[in-house]
């Protein structure tokens, strides 16, 4: 039942998108966070919080495996390249919120809790400060969407499908994928984007995929657990939250310094975040 109901969200999520793409109907990203938003609350009504939280790393780490494809497809395109520098400060932020949760996994076991509350009001704080930040950013390359009508009554099923399916979730795996099936539309809609050659919003998608999550689970950690949600990390999440602050770091190189040979930095960046995220698979 979970793997049919994967490849039914898979298979409506690609007319949705191709069909809004065809008629030129905005699809912003809120759409799409919409999805994650719900399987979030979900998971934590349904199953133990180590899958909570595996889940929202995962979201965050993902994306890193969306760019690095698109990094490599859309070569000429020289995202990181083109990055506008303020996306620089940002990438900072997503940063600080990985040291964050690796120290605080590294003690989340012993007496944390006089630390519990400040550290998840910096984590929300800065991400709200990361939204302004983000705003602005004017980029030329970057298109708003608004919100229609009818791109919203088609996009119902799509939230519906995406609620069932993480009902049937009962495993890492199944988690897995499910992040994967969630991310789909999200990696569909970055392709047109990048056809359309709007790289701005493509980064802009991007940069706020990752820090989203982080806002959750300082929200979750503190306004809804009871203890640390550092408390129930497993000897997976070491390994994850290191990875995508490798990948984070990686990304800063662009901004730092201007490569003379654009081409070769462009393949070696692709395929260290596409080795990044085969690691990150096993």
């Amino acid at each position: 039942m979970f793997l049919l109901l994967a490849i039914s969200y898979l298979i409506y999520s690609y007319f949705f998108v191709t069909y809004c793409h065809n008629k030129n109907i905005p699809l912003p990203l809120f759409f799409f966070i919409l999805p994650i938003l719900v399987s979030t609350f979900l998971l934590y009504t349904s199953l133990p919080i180590q899958f909570l939280f595996l889940f929202l790393i995962l979201i965050s780490i993902f994306p890193f495996l969306m760019l690095s494809i698109f990094q490599l497809f859309f070569r000429k395109s020289s995202l990181l390249h083109k990055m506008h520098h303020r996306y620089f400060y940002l990438f900072c932020i997503i940063i600080y919120f990985y040291l964050l949760i690796l120290l605080s996994c590294q003690v989340g076991k012993s007496s944390y809790e006089n630390m519990t509350f400040s550290s998840s009001l910096l984590m929300i704080a800065f991400y709200f400060f990361s939204l302004l930040l983000k705003g602005t950013i004017k980029d030329k390359r970057l298109k708003s969407h608004s919100i229609s009508f009818s791109s919203f009554l088609l996009f119902i099923p799509l939230l519906l499908f995406s609620f069932i399916l993480t009902t049937y979730i009962n495993s890492m795996l199944e988690l897995f994928f499910t992040v994967l099936v969630l991310l789909f539309p999200i990696m569909l809609l970055c392709y047109f984007i990048m056809k359309e050659r709007e790289e701005g919003t493509f980064i802009s998608h991007f940069t706020h995929l990752i820090l989203f999550p982080f806002f959750l689970i300082g929200f979750f950690d503190l306004f809804i657990i009871q203890q640390p949600i550092y408390y129930y990390h497993t000897p997976i999440i070491f390994p994850l939250l290191k990875i995508g602050l490798y990948s984070t770091t990686i990304l800063l190189i662009p901004t730092i310094k201007k490569f003379s040979n654009r081409v070769i930095y462009d393949f070696l960046v692709g395929c260290i975040l596409l080795l990044f995220c085969i690691f990150l698979l096993y």
